[in-house]
């Protein structure tokens, strides 16, 4: 579903915390989805629930021990457990990421990212712009390369499902302190007829899901004070690379970078920006 230069239907946007609404794909009878999840993932759909979510948005992914959201973000089973095992200290909280999700400035300091085989190579590059571009924008963001598996923070992969308006997905981070820990294209889409440029802040949207920005145009979740409510983003296509579907709007393979002024304000409150 990509509008203009980038249309996807990708469940995009940033830490304004808000997820957009997407069709419930699971078809499962209620009580039978509530006896096939695990308790964390009962723990976590509850406590999902509360922040005013409603069940049938949340597809259950057990292959992927996640919650799919809005199509695009993946909220892992284990996030309330999580949660409740993590939680800060006095001497921490100055460290610990604003958001619901929770993530140790430490932890987002040095994340090394591991290219798995599967993994399109027309977005190689267009990654590796992604990760620079969060890098420059916060002295608590830094992404790099590890060719390493076993030690990757995010691990950049591909799956197929032509039942989705998603041309990626990305987890949210799990709420242990750590970023999220998986990005996967959709292979099912056509990649190839999109421009570098849409690739590119298509990563640029995915790598603010791992880093727990949710979508600037949804309801749920949590506003971040100071940013534009759902309506506005809704209906204005550049106010954030967060929006659900994400445009253009100006970024180019190039350092100059294009964060709306409504970014500045979700990465600053969170992570800090230069």
């Amino acid at each position: 579903m990509f509008n203009s230069k980038i249309k996807t239907g990708l469940f995009l946007a940033i830490l304004l915390c808000m997820s957009c609404q997407s069709e419930n794909l699971y078809e499962e009878p209620e009580n039978e989805v509530k006896m096939t999840l695990p308790e964390d993932a009962m723990a976590t759909l509850n406590f999902l629930k509360d922040q005013g979510y409603l069940e049938e948005d949340l597809e259950p992914d057990l292959a992927r021990e996640a919650f799919i959201y809005a199509e695009d973000m993946a909220i892992p089973f284990g996030l309330k457990p999580n949660l409740d095992k993590n939680v800060p200290d006095d001497a921490q909280k100055n460290q610990w990421y604003l958001s619901l999700y929770g993530v140790f400035y430490v932890n987002s300091r040095n994340i090394t990212y591991y290219i798995d085989y599967d993994f399109p190579s027309e977005y190689i590059l267009e990654f590796a712009w992604a990760a620079y571009h969060w890098s420059k924008v916060s002295p608590n963001i830094n992404i790099n390369r590890t060719y390493s598996r076993y030690s990757a923070d995010i691990v950049l992969g591909a799956y197929y499902n032509e039942n989705t308006g998603a041309y990626a997905t990305a987890a949210l981070p799990s709420g242990n302190g750590n970023v999220g820990s998986w990005m996967q294209i959709n292979v099912a889409k056509d990649h190839e007829a999109l421009s570098a440029e849409s690739r590119m802040t298509l990563m640029i949207h995915e790598l603010g899901h791992n880093l727990s920005f949710l979508h600037s145009n949804q309801v749920e979740g949590i506003r971040i004070p100071g940013t534009s409510d759902a309506a506005f983003h809704q209906a204005y296509t550049c106010g954030s690379i967060m929006r659900s579907s994400v445009y253009v709007c100006g970024w180019q393979l190039s350092p100059w970078s294009q964060w709306s002024s409504d970014d500045w304000r979700s990465i600053g409150w969170s992570y800090g920006v230069y």
